[in-house]
């Protein structure tokens, strides 16, 4: 698990079953963290914008799970970043209680859409099919 994957140039990609959930709702990013950790993921914690660029500045992850709605920088902001900074690769998925048109966030650069409140499986399933090479099995 979080094994550096790297470009022809050598430069590291993305982390291998590593995942950054972005969620100012600190339970939320708990439950999470519990659950994909018992799928044998390595989980890190941003509960802002700016603490989530310093994390992805720290290490790619291989999946981002992204909430929408944060008080200091809303996630299509942080996405925008993201996408921006060249990280086009990192699949980033968004996690928004709001009626988000999909086809809106893919424009802006998503992966895909989970729906709050999201069923435990939906989670485990979302993740494994943006990072399927990287889970223990």
């Amino acid at each position: 698990m979080g094994d550096t994957i790297f470009t022809p140039k050598g430069k590291p990609m993305y982390r291998a079953g590593d995942i950054l959930v972005v969620d100012d709702e600190v339970n939320i990013a708990d439950l999470i963290n519990e659950v994909l950790s018992e799928e044998g993921y390595t989980i890190r914690q941003a509960h802002n914008g700016s603490s989530a660029l310093a994390q992805i500045q720290a290490g790619v992850p291989g999946l981002i799970l992204l909430d929408l709605s944060m008080p200091d920088m809303a996630g299509t902001t942080l996405l925008r970043h993201i996408r921006d900074s060249g990280l086009t690769d990192v699949p980033v998925v968004i996690m928004t209680a709001g009626a988000n048109a999909l086809g809106d966030l893919i424009a802006q650069g998503a992966s895909g859409l989970l729906a709050k409140p999201f069923d435990l499986e939906d989670l485990v399933r979302c993740v494994a099919h943006h990072v399927p090479s990287a889970r223990i099995v």
